[in-house]
């Protein structure tokens, strides 16, 4: 406490130093130990989609490398719900869908992750569901808008009349709101534009198309560094801290770097 109050590691807390802390109220508790105490920085208060609520779980280190585990199975094996992700919601058809979704998720962890409540069951399949409406939303043919849109501009067209010309191609479905209201409105068009600056920016004159789709590609994907991150990457972040910080057993720290 003297060393708290005296604000002796201030300085590593303000300028990002100590990625992670030990909160008060866990060092208390005697039944927790270091790699539960541990809580990952939360930077700019929205790195994390629900951090308030994941440093709450308390979870063990073999239950959260579990549900890592969980949640890369889920990604797999539903992702056949791509299809209806983009179904109105309420409805009837989005309903039953999603309830089918649920159930497989539920059945995946009980028949191959034992360790997994049905309450974090639950949780990952609806994060999925967030990251998979996310992708479809904003990323999946995202890179086919932007490269169209290169290939005029390499071409002398304006991006304005580029977007206009690829709009009406009408090949781009997830996007087609989008690229009309960027059309209509100053403030979409200039966001589209510096998006597609950023996508578009380690291409050079000599590169052929195929390469420039695909660093096209490759920068929207990067796009999603940006999006509030799931109690999945919130506990890679931790166990990746847990290790440097050497609060897991030995062995532990084997098997995860195998």
């Amino acid at each position: 406490m003297f060393i708290k109050e005296q604000g002796y590691f201030k300085r590593f807390e303000t300028d990002g130093t100590l990625d992670w802390s030990f909160p008060s109220d866990y060092i208390n508790c005697a039944l927790l130990n270091d790699y539960q105490r541990l809580v990952p920085r939360n930077y700019g208060g929205s790195e994390y989609i629900r951090w308030s609520e994941y440093h709450e779980y308390l979870n063990s280190y073999e239950i959260e490398q579990e549900y890592v585990e969980y949640s890369e199975e889920l990604a797999k094996q539903l992702k056949w719900m791509e299809d209806y992700i983009h179904f109105d919601r309420p409805s009837f058809k989005y309903d039953f869908i999603s309830s089918r979704g649920a159930y497989q998720a539920i059945k995946i962890a009980a028949t191959g992750f034992r360790g997994i409540t049905p309450a974090l069951a639950y949780n990952g399949y609806y994060e999925c569901i967030e990251s998979m409406g996310y992708d479809l939303a904003w990323l999946k043919e995202l890179d086919g808008v932007y490269f169209e849109i290169w290939r005029r501009v390499t071409q002398g067209m304006s991006f304005k009349d580029a977007l206009a010309e690829v709009c009406h191609l009408n090949r781009f479905p997830l996007h087609q709101h989008r690229m009309e209201r960027a059309l209509e409105f100053d403030e979409a068009m200039e966001e589209m534009e510096e998006e597609f600056r950023i996508c578009t920016a380690a291409i050079t004159p000599e590169v052929k198309e195929d390469k420039a789709r695909e660093l096209i590609a490759g920068a929207v994907k990067e796009l999603l560094d940006d999006t509030p991150k799931s109690y999945e990457q919130y506990i890679i972040k931790k166990m990746h801290i847990a290790r440097v910080v050497g609060i897991l057993p030995d062995k532990r720290i084997e098997d995860s770097q195998e």
